[in-house]
């Protein structure tokens, strides 16, 4: 099963992430994580994150 989360990033966001890439930051990287996609892995696991469509 593929699905598919999509990020919309401010400026800094995308800055803090370059930095985390180039320092190698791993505790950067995981901080990082958590508030960008705390929650949104269980979200789309659980199918919370997926349109309702009416069954025929």
């Amino acid at each position: 099963m593929s699905e598919v989360v999509n990020l919309i990033l401010e400026e800094a966001d995308i800055l803090e992430l370059e930095r985390i890439l180039l320092d190698d930051d791993a505790a950067g990287a995981l901080a990082w994580l958590k508030a960008h996609l705390g929650g949104k892995a269980s979200h789309v696991l659980e199918g919370r994150s997926r349109p309702q469509h009416p069954r025929p």
